[in-house]
């Protein structure tokens, strides 16, 4: 069974859970969160950690603080919840609560996670920074929305009009070859 947005509403398999302006929430996270701030507390399926709607993708979030990210990492816990949200919504996510954890030096950084997070995203997944408090994240995931929610290509996503219109633009490449005119024919 998978993740699906349909009338309006987040549904898991033939189940439906929520509005799909909800952020549904596994029981054991973001305990002190109630529905008037947005959350939905259910047992969540496969024990992922969060679910939301992005435009008409389902955006699954495994939620990691620095230590237990490397723990998960090191002890291959992630690679399996990973496995399971891209079996199951249209964009998983991490979900970096506080940061990228890091020791109390730059060179004490845990080389072989940034690797993995590396890894991750180049199998698809959404590498996010978050915040530490609970009452935050919805207010971060949110901010993720328009981004996550984005059908275009992701060049085309990120790209910005340029503001000042090239001079020339029609010819230029062959104004720039020596000997050549400013009259085009």
């Amino acid at each position: 069974m998978r993740w699906a947005i349909r009338d309006g509403f987040i549904w898991h398999g033939e189940t439906c859970i929520a509005k799909d302006t909800a952020l549904i929430v596994d029981n054991n996270e973001l305990k002190d969160l109630e529905e008037s701030d947005g959350v939905v507390h259910t047992t969540m399926p496969h024990r992922i950690d969060m679910v939301f709607a992005a435009g008409r993708r389902v955006v699954g979030v495994e939620s990691k603080f620095g230590p237990d990210l490397l723990n998960s990492f090191r002890g291959k816990r992630l690679a399996r919840q990973v496995r399971c949200l891209i079996e199951e919504v249209d964009v998983p996510m991490v979900l970096v609560r506080g940061g990228v954890p890091e020791k109390d030096r730059l060179q004490d950084v845990p080389l072989d996670l940034y690797g993995g997070l590396v890894q991750l995203q180049m199998v698809g997944v959404v590498v996010g920074v978050g915040p530490m408090r609970d009452r935050d994240v919805v207010g971060w995931l949110a901010g993720y929305k328009k981004a996550l929610a984005s059908e275009r290509r992701v060049l085309q996503a990120i790209a910005g009009v340029d503001s000042k219109p090239k001079e020339n633009a029609k010819g230029s490449l062959l104004r720039a070859i020596r000997g050549v005119g400013p009259v085009l024919s």
